[in-house]
């Protein structure tokens, strides 16, 4: 009988004792109250765009109370920029600074990127916003992910190293770095020859004569030393030849377990990040407008501007609309609503 009692008191015991694990190991976690967040950044550690995510870091937490902590990984040290979008949606990590890419199944948000749009300046989120209201179709696009914030990256102008560009057909037989595929496709429509190359290889190919100018925005250029050998700037107004979007974004289903009070912070602290990474953007724009000093600036008039959206409407614009019609989405719609926001 003893024997009997002793075994039933052992087996309690081999049940109960996993569990008791699980409940303190579960505990330790939570025992303090304190929710973690992992945020990915393929941005490299020295630019200023770390330095904005850092303070809007140290805000929210401070914010919290203590009781979250951001795991903040810049550096692509957990998941490249290529990656970061799947690996949020997949809930791989909580979160992610992500530039929207076809590549990730968007197309009718790719508006935005469209070469000459006409935006007259860079900070256009509102009017994102907007259309991402207006259109459900551009929201469908985001499913399985929540988006925090957004900002515009500053506008991207034309660089070369030795010849001042004014017409498309000054272009001709430039060879020139594009950073994206709507660029890349305008300089192409525009005659001139286009090198895809990696963003670290831009400096050692000016200064090899592989590549004749670039496109992309002043801050990039000046980050990577590239203004030794890029002398002359034509400047497509404030708005650019187009501007890429770039989020915070969390995976939703992670975004909807956390407690209200810290749905709310976290939606609240969109317009902080919103707001440090505009204020850091203005110490590398005029970092890098320092370094061009004594060089020639071409300044476009909205004329000047109109030849080369005349140029790219059909070939790109006409051809996108296509694109998102064929796939029975409002394209058009979609287009002719984000040209009467850009000429607000």
């Amino acid at each position: 009988m003893k024997k009997t009692i002793l075994y039933i008191l052992l087996a309690i015991v081999l049940v109960v004792l996993p569990f008791g694990a699980a409940c303190k190991s579960s505990s330790t976690s939570t025992a303090t109250g304190v929710i973690e967040l992992t945020i990915n950044d393929h941005d490299p550690p020295q630019s200023t765009i770390v330095s904005a995510w850092k303070d809007w870091v140290s805000w929210i937490e401070q914010e919290s109370g203590g009781k979250l902590k951001i795991n903040y990984v810049p550096g692509g040290a957990l998941y490249t920029g290529d990656e970061a979008f799947r690996a949020v949606k997949e809930g791989a990590v909580d979160g992610a600074h992500y530039v929207v890419d076809k590549e990730d199944g968007f197309l009718l948000n790719l508006v935005m990127s469209l070469p000459f749009m006409g935006w007259k300046e860079q900070h256009v989120e509102s009017k994102f916003k907007a259309l991402l209201d207006k259109f459900p179709e551009m929201q469908k696009e985001w499913e399985g992910v929540t988006i925090i914030s957004l900002m515009m990256m500053p506008p991207t102008q034309l660089h070369t190293t030795s010849k001042a560009v004014k017409t498309p057909a000054d272009l001709k037989g430039l060879r020139i770095m594009g950073a994206e595929t709507m660029t890349i496709s305008a300089i192409q429509v525009a005659g001139g020859t286009t090198v895809e190359l990696p963003i670290t290889d831009m400096t050692p190919s000016l200064q090899t004569n592989l590549i004749d100018g670039v496109i992309n925005h002043f801050p990039v250029c000046g980050i990577f030393g590239a203004f030794e050998f890029l002398k002359y700037h034509t400047v497509f107004g404030s708005g650019g030849i187009n501007m890429t979007p770039m989020f915070f974004i969390m995976n939703t289903k992670k975004f909807n377990s956390l407690p209200k009070d810290i749905q709310d912070l976290l939606k609240r602290s969109g317009d902080v990040w919103l707001q440090k990474h505009t204020e850091w953007d203005n110490v590398s724009y005029n970092q890098a407008m320092e370094k061009t000093q004594g060089h020639t600036f071409i300044n476009l008039t909205p004329d000047e501007i109109k030849v080369w959206y005349n140029l790219v409407k059909e070939p790109i614009h006409e051809k996108w609309i296509k694109e998102c019609e064929d796939k029975g989405l409002p394209g058009r719609k979609v287009y002719e609503e984000a040209l009467k926001l850009a000429s607000q």
